[in-house]
């Protein structure tokens, strides 16, 4: 478990006077921590201001209830925020979360690249770090946005279909508390300037990690639309340069994209 020390220094990189994560739990272990915030939303209980961080993640979950490898305890992040944010999606929010995060790291690590995967993940030079998900429990009105974040260790990539990494092979030392409080510090800001300047800012940071990820364009295999990353818009969604033509999807409708690796 985190000492006195290392959660009085994450308390110390956040806002005094902060909106979110007024309420600061750190567990043992649990299942997930999307899944303990969820349960006790439904057992009555308000989360709309916690912030649950898991020392071990036992049965961590990523989008479509696929596993999310936490690793040993204590080496990596695994946290979830609840909010109450009623006028914004819960894809949005997410969406807000990962940006923060790769601010953080971009930061952190500025001679690296950082790009967002549609639709949760957080890459960093092609390779997986992080995964993000945001849920809106049935009939309730606390949204929680969960994040893994591989720090110090990483899954083996023998079983991995995909590039994965942690960021401690690029030579960062933050510990985990430590790299969360930057996160939510980062995440404070942005949704605040979401609120009071609009949307502009965060579509154009989101737009361009999306295009780090996938410079020549995307296909969304559900429609088989296909061409160069051109708009993200809150309202009215993705917009792809197809044979020259502009063509917006919404957000809710894209289920999954696919990176086009080379320009034909």
């Amino acid at each position: 478990m985190p000492t006195s020390s290392q959660l009085k220094r994450l308390i110390a990189k956040l806002p005094a006077r902060r909106l979110f994560a007024r309420d600061i739990e750190v567990v043992e272990q649990c299942d997930s921590t999307n899944d303990e915030l969820k349960r006790r939303i439904a057992d009555g209980e308000n989360m709309g201001n916690t912030l649950l961080v898991a020392h071990h993640q036992q049965s961590g979950r990523g989008r479509s209830a696929r596993d999310w490898w936490s690793g040993d305890a204590g080496d990596n992040l695994c946290f979830s925020l609840g909010l109450r944010y009623k006028n914004m999606p819960p894809h949005v929010v997410g969406l807000i979360g990962a940006v923060a995060l790769a601010d953080v790291c971009q930061q952190l690590l500025p001679d690296e690249k950082l790009a967002i995967k549609w639709p949760n993940d957080i890459l960093l030079n092609s390779a997986k770090i992080a995964g993000f998900l945001c849920e809106l429990p049935a009939g309730g009105d606390t949204l929680v946005l969960g994040l893994g974040v591989n720090v110090n260790t990483k899954p083996s990539n023998e079983n991995m279909p995909y590039s994965v990494a942690c960021l401690n092979e690029f030579g960062l030392s933050s510990e985990p508390l430590e790299l969360l409080g930057l996160v939510i510090f980062r995440f404070e800001e942005l949704m605040i300037r979401y609120q009071r300047r609009g949307s502009a800012d965060f579509e154009a940071s989101f737009l361009s990690y999306l295009q780090n990820w996938a410079p020549n364009g995307v296909r969304n295999p559900a429609n088989q639309k296909a061409g160069a990353l051109l708009k993200f818009s809150v309202t009215n969604g993705l917009s792809l340069d197809v044979d020259g033509e502009q063509f917006t999807q919404p957000m809710e409708t894209i289920n999954c994209l696919e990176k086009i690796d080379h320009v034909t």
